[in-house]
């Protein structure tokens, strides 16, 4: 398995999308950073200084998330190398789990890097480090967000089986950002049939006031919305791998 991961890391190397997304989540990252635009919040709220990256780099990741896996999932099928892989011998719970896998690495690697160079910016041109949150807040608040991030790739990744076209697939996952937002303005007060929108990821990385703030993390809402997103992967993950199984690349 961790060949092949590290093969199709090395593969995402040579496409120009994937190094367009880094370099613009990347740039994107840094100049937030030295944006004054949120500096009254930060002022009267000290702890909102770094947890402003994960307010104003939410939606970005997740349209650059779904479309960065579409396109690296759809690649060998629209490339015709699928059968090529396979007829070698490698199992196909390994390919379909690995592809995923490095994507998911990819993902969580990317964000990472943006949070990193949007903290080391805010510290180099204050001057100084915000202690208002705790380390292990922040990493927390991290975590779930990055998870969210995950299951966007779960999703992303069975569309890619069933739909496999690169620009339709991600025509498709960008519209289930889109529907999610507007289910959502009539959500309401959160019960009634679409009371579940509260666990779409997007809608949870929107809503990081409600559990990323200092006292909020780790709390019950806090895990539930984690136990939402790891069931949502599972399930994303299932449903795409059987379509894989089942189909006609073999």
């Amino acid at each position: 398995m961790k060949k092949l991961i590290a093969v199709e890391l090395t593969k995402m190397r040579y496409y120009w999308v994937i190094w367009g997304v880094a370099l613009f989540t990347l740039g994107t990252s840094g100049l937030i950073a030295l944006s004054d635009r949120y500096a009254d919040i930060v002022a009267r709220y000290p702890a909102a200084e770094y947890l402003m990256f994960f307010y104003t780099t939410g939606r970005t990741f997740a349209i650059l998330t779904i479309l960065a896996t579409a396109y690296v999932i759809n690649e060998d099928f629209s490339m015709r190398t699928v059968q090529n892989v396979l007829s070698v011998g490698v199992d196909v719970v390994k390919y379909y789990l690995s592809r995923l896998f490095a994507q998911m690495l990819f993902v969580f690697g990317l964000y990472l890097l943006g949070f990193v160079l949007y903290v080391a910016v805010r510290i180099l041109s204050r001057g100084e480090v915000n202690t208002a949150m705790s380390l292990g807040e922040l990493m927390g608040t991290f975590m779930m967000m990055a998870l969210q991030l995950m299951a966007y790739v779960a999703i992303a990744g069975a569309v890619s089986v069933f739909c496999r076209n690169q620009a339709a697939a991600m025509i498709i996952g960008e519209t289930w950002l889109f529907v999610a937002i507007l289910l959502d303005a009539y959500r309401g007060n959160g019960v009634g049939i679409l009371g579940f929108m509260k666990y779409e990821p997007l809608m949870v990385m929107q809503r990081v006031d409600t559990w990323g703030m200092p006292g909020t993390v780790f709390t019950p809402v806090y895990f539930q919305y984690g136990f939402s997103a790891a069931v949502l992967i599972a399930a994303a993950a299932g449903v795409g791998y059987l379509r894989f199984a089942n189909s006609d690349v073999h």
